[in-house]
């Protein structure tokens, strides 16, 4: 599949704001195997861990450029092979049929656009995604998210967080139509725990974003679900505005507790513990029992995503082996027919 028949949505990042800038091609239609008697819609989310492409820009890690850096287009493009492997994992481990993808493959610290044209023409072409979404990364920022998707894209929203100085990533608020239904995806990722004292608040701030767009989605279309879904950088009990919010972990932790086999605690792993700070939050339209659904949660331990104790292969640009420090999660969902 070349990607320039996708359907491609960016946004740049300016001093002033966001100016948008569209570029749409006629290919709208579900791809045939979307289409079978399977009603669940999978969504996967997965931080792809610093995922630079081959051309250097400047604004790359410093291990990462310069004529001293290892990485380079054979880099680049094991990486991209590993990806598509990851992606197809996730539909594997969620049920689908081998060489199916999740509906919806939302992923954060993306370089550019060009990794998810390189990453469409690596995807089986059957199988690969018509549509996309990518904020690029603005100034202080190496990395944007990037929505993939089989349904159409209906709109694109991008919101900044009010930090001072602090450079953080826009959130990200996407409709698509799902069976002629729509669903609305906020693509997530919040100030990481590293570095300065001040991430606390700022995660705060973005936090206090998030669920003043959900409190305004739910005012104006009150019955359009809604999926927030990305690496908050933050466990399932350091939500404050948000901790009441239905959070597909809660029935994770609840199979493990009654004794149901599930498999890690968390996505991430660090210093010894499992953190749950990959997050889908869901609109409670997913409980009110008229045919839409949460339909539970995996989180993808399977291949060669993992080391040989079980937590995220991570990747290591010297060896150039690993796929990524965080562990994808897969949401799956029933939608009202």
């Amino acid at each position: 599949m070349d990607f320039r028949s996708c359907f491609l949505v960016t946004f740049r990042l300016g001093a002033l704001g966001l100016a948008g800038l569209c570029f749409l091609s006629s290919c709208r239609d579900i791809p045939e195997y979307a289409q079978d008697g399977d009603s669940r819609i999978r969504i996967m989310t997965w931080n792809a861990q610093t995922f630079f492409d081959a051309v250097e820009d400047g604004t790359e890690f410093p291990e990462y450029r310069g004529g001293k850096s290892v990485w380079d287009e054979k880099r680049y493009r094991a990486r991209l092979e590993r990806l598509a492997e990851g992606i197809a994992l996730c539909g594997e481990a969620s049920g689908m049929d081998r060489g199916r993808l999740p509906d919806f493959c939302v992923l954060q610290e993306i370089e550019t656009a060009r990794i998810l044209r390189d990453l469409c023409n690596t995807l089986p072409q059957r199988n690969g995604y018509l549509n996309a979404v990518f904020v690029p990364p603005g100034g202080g920022n190496a990395f944007g998210s990037a929505i993939l998707s089989v349904h159409p894209v209906e709109s694109v929203r991008a919101h900044t967080t009010d930090s001072g100085a602090t450079a953080l990533r826009p959130l990200i608020e996407a409709e698509f139509l799902v069976a002629g239904e729509p669903l609305v995806l906020f693509a997530v990722h919040w100030k990481s725990k590293a570095g300065s004292d001040e991430g606390d608040s700022l995660r705060i701030a973005q936090e206090r974003l998030l669920a003043s767009r959900i409190a305004a989605l739910e005012a104006e279309r009150p019955g359009v679900p809604w999926i927030a879904c990305g690496d908050f950088n933050q466990k399932s009990d350091e939500f404050t505005l948000l901790s009441g919010v239905p959070d597909a972990w809660d029935w994770w932790h609840g199979r493990s507790e009654s004794g149901s086999p599930s498999g890690p605690a968390g996505s991430y792993y660090y210093q010894g513990v499992w953190e749950d700070i990959d997050h889908f939050l869901y609109s409670s339209l997913f409980e009110d029992g008229v045919g839409r659904e949460f339909a539970g949660l995996t989180v993808v331990t399977e291949g060669p995503i993992t080391d040989q104790e079980g937590h995220p292969y991570r990747y290591e640009l010297f060896s150039g082996e690993g796929y990524s420090d965080h562990l994808p999660l897969v949401m799956e969902l029933t939608l009202a027919q």
